[in-house]
């Protein structure tokens, strides 16, 4: 009941369907039939398009990526740009029939919000999703026949910068992107009536433009909104445009539009600030008591003409002022998190961002001539709107509190990728996405944004195969033109596009993910091989932020050939496992034999067979050896028993960064050595994640050190958050069995905890996994969904002691006894709910 695809008619652009289903249960009864739903078709081809694409101006774009050298002094010197204020379309048209179906399809690049009789359409913020505009770009659909009438109607679009046309030098240099023009939009309205006709409101060379109150709009820099020029009522038919300019019709971007497909930003939460202080004399600080993204929205009445600054950062400095150098001079060259707001009148006043996002705790005012009250200020929470699949909740107060911060951290860095810093950076580092992939799909409904992101990694891919560090990307991240890597690169941050496709496969079940993912996987694994010297691959960041990392040296207890070595392997491995999964026998044949070479030179190079000591003996030497399966199978407890040592060794604390940290971790917890894994977690001070952890309003930072670099306010941290599920909870997905078809439940007692409650939404419906333990006595809560099994570790000391909802194991017929483990009995059951009761030790 998974991923049937449609088998009608071929379907037609831009038309409504509706379908409805019904099933059968195990004895073939029939159920009733469901109640109609629906779905709108995209517009399939240009051609589908009667619009044209329009804008205030001509610029012309380059298509392909721009090749970035490395910074340069002129970087700091502002670029002249004429669009950075938002720019305002407009339209009348008149219906001489009342209309029955409403259809708007529009992209605006950079972004955009469309407008239908003075109101706006739909709930989305920050609309279309970043993308790399050369490749692809994004449209959006509504149905507006709610905001239609018979007669006289105006539409209304506003367009931003957002990355399309960034105004302000960055370190990534997205205001030299190849794709940059004058924002520019494409629209097309189908109105349908009840005679059967219908016709189009499409943009062309009629439209007209201006400018309104939004006079400065950066996605880092922030905006400027002058209300003393707003035109009021420009979006409604009675407005007198005859002053307005004619657009431009323009060509379009290069890039090949498509639906957007994940969920829309928007304005998730309103929070109030928690207290306010004034440090200097006219300058009010607000703490909303937590870091979120978004926006601050400011209530004020003054004078006309009177200008209020709102700096946004998240830390202060020692006179309880915002500090708008964190996070800021390494990756911004200009304005930074700043909006300036400014009075048209005496009257009370509403200012609120469009098309831009900051990283904030704290919002520093000026401008204010008397003290403001609390309630004149809100913080905007603005991100993906993703819906929650997962609950997680257990004994230990400090864990809920850890668990919460990973998911405040999750949504916060997620604006239409997945895994980015929202302060500093905005950007999607692979690695960062690939780390904390498992989180997301545990908690939140996640795949079409790691869809999404797979195909921006794709986008990414250079003729070579080479796979930039950040995606989507400008050029920055690519090659050089001699053909050497830029120091930001890692075989592991490319790695991320393979990973990525093998965890959606094992999440969600489908094969099309791989397939579609396999040319550019094989492209970048053969693309590893030609930097390769001997099987080994020296470049390039290695294990980001370990325990001893140093800015430019890189990390201290891990050599980079050793884990740029060991990615390649991982990937020649997975590359053989989805090679037999699709058929392509001799590529399964060529990526295992390379797979085996780089095993046989990197321990012939690394391992000390008589200790089973890896290269240096770091936590992260021993973890991906273990568990990426290069140690021999015959040395493995040698080679496990050096990695106990060194946590034993440094207190029961972690020493790995971004590559170590999750195959330490979920080695651990597959091994029967969950009980070393929780005291790592469980510490309090640094290295590690609660001394992170002031209370459940935290997020986490990049950095599991507190005397290393990083944000505080950074996705990396949070990939612990899917080993709540996964080893306390003992939700795991069998590989074997993708989509949670068949399903693992296997809890770990090796802890403090008394008990935990979990679950998972899952593509066939919840797995629930609830365990209390009084004593010596264990009961658990298990639900498996219809059409699915899963294979049930039931801790116990004597199997005989097991019953299920009161009754011996072998009164139900939908429970298989399998085999006995240490402190394990083994069952394989059906779909239901069940109820079993063990004794301990």
């Amino acid at each position: 009941n998974l991923h049937v695809l449609f088998a009608g008619s071929t379907l037609l652009s831009n038309t409504s369907y509706y379908w409805k289903l019904r099933v059968w249960d195990a004895q073939d009864k029939v159920s009733e039939w469901s109640k109609p739903a629906s779905w709108i078709t995209g517009l399939f081809k240009p051609a589908d398009w009667n619009a044209k694409w329009i804008s205030s101006r001509f610029v012309e774009a380059k298509q392909g990526h721009l090749q970035i050298p490395e910074r340069s002094p002129e970087l700091l010197n502002f670029p002249a740009n004429p669009d950075t204020a938002a720019t305002l379309f407009r339209k009348q048209f008149e219906l001489k029939k009342i209309p029955v179906r409403a259809i708007a399809n529009i992209c605006g690049l950079g972004y955009s919000e469309l407008y239908l009789n003075g109101s706006k359409i739909g709930n989305h913020v920050l609309d279309p999703n970043f993308t790399n505009y050369t490749i692809q770009t994004k449209y959006v659909t509504y149905d507006v026949l709610a905001s239609l009438s018979q007669g006289v109607n105006t539409v209304g679009v506003i367009l931003g910068n957002g990355f399309y046309n960034c105004p302000t030098p960055d370190f990534l240099q997205n205001e030299k992107s190849c794709w940059k023009t004058a924002p520019k939009f494409l629209l097309n309205i189908t109105i349908e009536f009840s005679d059967g006709t219908s016709t189009q409101i499409v943009t062309d060379g009629n439209w007209k433009w201006s400018t309104g109150e939004l006079v400065y709009n950066c996605i880092r820099g922030g905006e400027t909104i002058d209300n003393r020029r707003a035109k009021p009522g420009w979006m409604k038919n009675a407005y007198n445009d005859t002053e307005w300019k004619s657009v431009v019709e323009v060509p379009a971007p290069f890039g090949k539009l498509s639906a957007q497909s994940m969920p829309p930003m928007r304005v998730c939460e309103s929070l109030k600030p928690i207290k306010m202080w004034e440090p200097k004399k006219g300058v009010f600080v607000f703490d909303f008591g937590q870091n979120i993204t978004g926006w601050p929205k400011l209530k004020i009445k003054g004078n006309p003409g009177q200008t209020f600054t709102l700096q946004c950062n998240e830390a202060l400095l020692k006179d309880s002022t915002v500090d708008m150098e964190y996070s800021h001079a390494n990756f911004s060259f200009g304005r930074f998190q700043t909006n300036i707001f400014i009075l048209g009148s005496h009257e009370l006043e509403t200012f609120e961002p469009r098309f831009t996002y900051h990283g904030f705790r704290y919002v520093q005012v000026t401008g204010m001539t008397i003290k403001p009250s609390m309630d004149c200020i809100t913080a905007e929470n603005v991100h993906t709107d993703l819906s929650t699949v997962g609950r997680f909740e257990c004994s230990d107060l400090r864990i809920n509190q850890l668990h919460k911060a990973v998911r405040h951290t999750l949504l916060d860095c997620i604006h239409g990728m997945p895994g980015e810093e929202p302060t500093r950076e905005k950007m999607g580092y692979t690695q960062d996405a690939q780390n904390t992939m498992d989180a997301y799909v545990y908690n939140f409904d996640a795949a079409t944004s790691f869809i999404k992101y797979m195909q921006d990694m794709t986008d990414s891919q250079e003729p070579s195969g080479h796979i930039a560090a950040i995606a989507p990307t400008n050029g920055w991240g690519n090659l050089l033109r001699d053909g050497k890597t830029i120091y930001i690169d890692d075989p592991w941050w490319g790695a991320s596009l393979a990973a990525i496709a093998n965890k959606l496969y094992d999440y969600y079940g489908d094969k099309r993910i791989l397939i579609e993912a396999y040319l550019p996987m094989k492209r970048y694994v053969d693309f590893l091989s030609t930097s390769a010297n001997d099987n080994f691959i020296s470049w390039s960041l290695g294990d980001w932020v370990d325990k001893t990392w140093k800015w430019p040296d890189g990390p201290g207890l891990t050599s980079v050939t050793f884990t740029s070595t060991a990615g390649y392997f991982y990937l020649a491995k997975l590359l053989s496992r989805n090679a037999e999964m699709l058929g392509f026998d001799a590529d399964k044949l060529k990526y295992s034999a390379l797979a085996e070479e780089i095993k046989t030179s990197f321990n012939q190079k690394f391992l000390n067979t008589e200790s089973g000591i890896y290269e240096r003996g770091s936590q992260t030497a021993q973890s991906l050896a273990l568990y990426t399966a290069l140690a021999p199978e015959v040395l493995k407890s040698k080679v496990e028993m050096r990695l106990i040592d060194d946590i034993k060794a440094n207190d029961c604390h972690t020493t790995t960064g971004f590559i170590g940290v999750m195959p330490e971790m979920n080695y651990l917890g597959d091994n029967n050595k969950a009980d070393i894994a929780w005291k790592m977690i469980r510490q309090e001070q640094s290295p590690g994640w609660l001394f992170m952890v002031e209370n459940e309003n935290s997020t986490l930072g990049e950095s599991l050190y507190l005397n290393s670099m990083g944000s505080a306010h950074h996705p990396f941290s949070a990939c612990i958050g899917s080993w709540f599920y996964m080893y306390l909870g003992g939700i795991r997905p069998d590989t074997n069995n993708p989509g949670f078809k068949k399903f693992i439940i296997k809890p770990e007692l090796k802890n403090t905890l008394t008990w935990v409650k979990s679950s998972h939404e899952s593509m066939f419906g919840t797995i629930n996994s609830d365990w209390k333990k009084d004593g010596k006595k264990m009961q658990m809560n298990i639900t498996v969904p219809a059409n699915t099994t899963a294979e049930v570790y039931v801790p116990t000391s004597d199997s005989n002691s097991i019953t299920e909802n009161g009754k011996s194991i072998d009164k139900n017929q939908n429970i298989k006894f399998i085999r006995t483990e240490t402190d394990y009995a083994v069952y394989l059951i059906g779909s239901g709910n069940y109820k079993f009761k063990s004794n301990l030790k």
